[in-house]
């Protein structure tokens, strides 16, 4: 999956991952360092959670349809009976 950030977000996130490793593992790492940390990240893991995302908007795409067409079928109207 390659996904394409636009340079000012990439640089956010890799001050972020640096933030990270510098207050819960006070460890310093350079923007190299977590430049590719970030590219595992975006190659390994995000697939894992744009399909969840996929999985998820379906389910409620096929829940709103379920209602559409109950609605739907409550509108249905039934010829009118014969008078003999």
């Amino acid at each position: 999956m390659d996904i394409r950030l636009p340079q000012e977000v990439r640089a956010g996130i890799i001050l972020k991952i640096k933030s990270y490793f510098l207050d819960e593992r006070d460890e310093e790492i350079g923007d190299l360092a977590a430049g590719f940390l970030l590219d595992f990240v975006q190659k390994e893991i995000t697939p894992f959670y744009y399909n969840q995302g996929l999985n998820d908007a379906k389910e409620q795409i096929l829940k709103s349809f379920s209602l559409l067409n109950e609605e739907l079928d409550c509108l249905e109207k039934l010829p009118p009976k014969r008078q003999s």
